[in-house]
């Protein structure tokens, strides 16, 4: 009776050690795919990883196998060693494995069990059998450990990092989990199952509480099917979701290998050419389309192919009887090691951009057209402008100045005899012939700024400002007021039209200081992030903000002629002098606040360097180039 129960136990070890070389086989042969996989694609360690784990579970298989049937006598120290190798190995390995997968980005835990792992297999050569020991796996199916055994307390650190394995790849599924990767997560947990039930049969054996072969393998082989399958499935899903990128680009996606042959094409092209991939997988152009583009695809592929580097191309195509011109680039496909093992070409149709390319030229040529002609239209009109201007000027000149000799002699002459009435009327005679002569010089004036040319050259304002506040000085000695200003405000234009722009300016704050108590005026710079702006600021009547379109208007005036005489032609003239130069002229005021004028000017060459805050012509050191009168202070600047 005892001997059938040995040949039962002996038959059963020598069917499962057959099984074991079947699983074995694919575990080897999954090993290899996902090494293939990983190895191909730069950075994949998921793959790279779990390949590993399937050649190291095959190899465990095939040796206990050999030591189940036989073939290999159990209590050789060299299948003691190895098969505690390849355990340790995994061990190592597959939390690693499970930290990729997972996402996990600790890595200490995976190193402590690493380093477990390591000792328990180094400590076996001090004490062969001990760390790694367990129960004869002969036909007799061994002498189980008992309780007071004292190998028990061998393989203590051998198990301990069997617990911090589990331990680490079930915390690893829950982050995993939390994050949203569900399905990733329990695949592997589940997968995982077999695993530790079957470690924990093996526990059992050893100690003796049930009688039974070790199964640890066939948890390593479930292990190796279920995630296989589950990295299978996502290699499935991320390549439909690649496909689907590609079908919905608008541009011809195509993938071929070192020989021409079609890997992969996307929706445009099957609706390019009307061929699917099944029809061009496999298959050159010189199959699909003929000798002749043949040869020419050939040629752009060799030159990717060669030289190993993005090349640009352009391809007209017939398409439902229309051309349609593609612009394409190929570059080549390598692996994690370099190789090149195909190449990758994106076409896109230009076709319509070309056509509103070309309509977008002709357009621009008829517009320039239309220009020149509309600007020589305008510049004869500008001429007989100008032209009318002087001739009605200079005919109106005679008139007014005999006009003006009349009243002027009856003023003299008969004043007596026009009474007080005639006298009043002679005046306004007389008045109204001398306004409306300034008013015809200063109308020529402008018209002369706006036609001679610019001579520019780097200029110093100050300099400029100075004369013309001499001259004002000069023509109301009665009045005093402060004029502050830099010693050098560097500019580059024309100095002449310049002194007059400064002019007016200048003349405006004076005109508008008159009724002020202490008038001041103050001219200066400021220095922008983009641009400097000079300005020219007055603490006099100031004018309404909602008005301010209206201050450079020819002959427009935003006060009555009796309270601030003139023609209202001097800030227009200086706004097309500043214009003239590329820049641009602004103001800002409030009633009874004074005003402040800004204008740029363009940067020139060789300018003079600019002046120290300190060097202010008549201010105190805490007197800024900035402006600091009060309509700086109120925000209305």
């Amino acid at each position: 009776m005892r001997a059938v129960a040995v040949d039962t136990r002996s038959r059963m070890i020598l069917e499962l050690s057959t099984a074991l070389v079947f699983l074995a086989g694919i575990c080897c042969y999954a090993g290899v795919s996902h090494l293939h996989i990983g190895l191909s694609r730069p950075r994949d360690l998921t793959h790279t990883s779990f390949g590993i784990l399937c050649l190291l579970i095959a190899t465990s298989a095939l040796i206990t196998s050999m030591a189940q049937s036989a073939a290999w006598p159990s209590e050789s120290p060299l299948f003691a060693a190895l098969r505690g190798l390849v355990v340790v190995l995994f061990g190592m390995v597959f939390p690693w494995f499970t930290a990729v997968y997972t996402g996990v980005r600790s890595r200490a835990l995976p190193a402590a069990i690493a380093l477990v792992y390591g000792l328990s297999w180094l400590a076996n050569f001090v004490a062969p059998a001990l760390l790694l020991s367990e129960p004869n796996l002969g036909p007799a199916m061994g002498t189980p450990y008992t309780l007071g055994d004292p190998r028990l307390a061998g393989v203590g650190l051998h198990w301990a990092g069997h617990v911090l394995l589990f331990v680490h790849l079930y915390y690893a599924c829950w982050e995993q989990y939390r994050r949203g990767e569900r399905r990733r997560a329990l695949a592997l947990a589940g997968s995982a199952v077999p695993l530790l039930a079957t470690t924990v049969a093996n526990a059992l054996v050893m100690v003796g509480l049930i009688d039974f072969i070790y199964t640890r393998n066939f948890g390593f082989m479930a292990l190796v099917v279920l995630m296989s399958l589950t990295l299978c499935r996502e290699i499935g899903r991320k390549s439909t979701q690649i496909q689907t990128v590609l079908d919905n680009v608008p541009a011809v996606i195509f993938m071929k290998d070192r020989w021409g042959r079609y890997l992969l094409v996307n929706r445009q092209f099957e609706r390019l050419h009307g061929l699917g991939l099944e029809e061009v997988r496999g298959r050159t152009d010189t199959e699909l389309f003929g000798a002749e583009r043949g040869e020419q695809a050939q040629t752009l592929d060799r030159q990717v192919l060669e030289s190993g580097q993005l090349t640009e191309s352009e391809e007209v195509v017939q398409h439902d009887g229309h051309t349609r011109i593609y612009s394409s680039i190929r570059f080549p496909l390598t692996g994690s090691g370099g190789a090149c093992y195909g190449l990758c070409g994106i076409s896109t149709d230009m076709s319509e951009r070309i056509a509103a390319a070309v309509a977008l030229r002709q357009l621009a040529s008829n517009m320039e057209s239309l220009a020149n002609r509309r600007t020589a239209e305008l510049a004869a009109v500008n001429r007989e402008l100008e032209a009318f201007t002087y001739s009605v000027s200079h005919d109106l000149r005679a008139p007014l100045t005999t006009i003006n000799g009349y009243a002027e002699l009856l003023l003299r002459d008969h004043a007596r005899g026009l009474g007080p009435d005639g006298r009043r009327f002679a005046e306004r005679i007389r008045d109204s012939a001398l306004h409306m002569t300034r008013l015809i010089e200063d109308l020529l004036t402008l018209a002369k700024h706006i036609r001679e040319p610019l001579h520019a050259q780097p200029v110093n304002l100050s300099e400029l400002a100075l004369t013309s506040v001499l001259r004002l000085q000069e023509a109301t000695p009665q009045r005093y007021v402060e004029v502050v200003m830099p010693d050098v405000l560097p500019a580059y234009g024309d100095p002449r039209l310049l002194a007059i722009a400064i002019d007016n300016l200048l003349g405006n704050a004076w005109k508008y200081t008159a009724h002020t108590a202490n008038p001041r005026v103050e001219i200066g710079l400021i220095h922008g992030q983009e641009e400097r702006v000079f300005f020219v600021a007055d603490n006099g009547a100031g004018f309404d903000p909602r008005k301010t379109q209206r201050l450079f208007q020819p002959f427009t005036r935003l006060h009555s002629a009796r309270e601030f005489p003139g023609t209202g032609v001097g800030l227009s003239t200086a706004e097309r002098i500043i214009r003239r130069h590329g820049g641009r002229i602004w103001a800002n005021g409030k009633p009874g606040r004074g005003a402040t004028f800004y204008f740029t000017l363009p940067e020139g060459p060789a300018q003079a360097p600019a002046p120290r805050p300190a060097e202010q012509r008549g201010a105190s050191p805490a007197a800024q180039v900035e402006p600091i009168l009060e309509t700086e202070r109120t925000g209305t600047g």
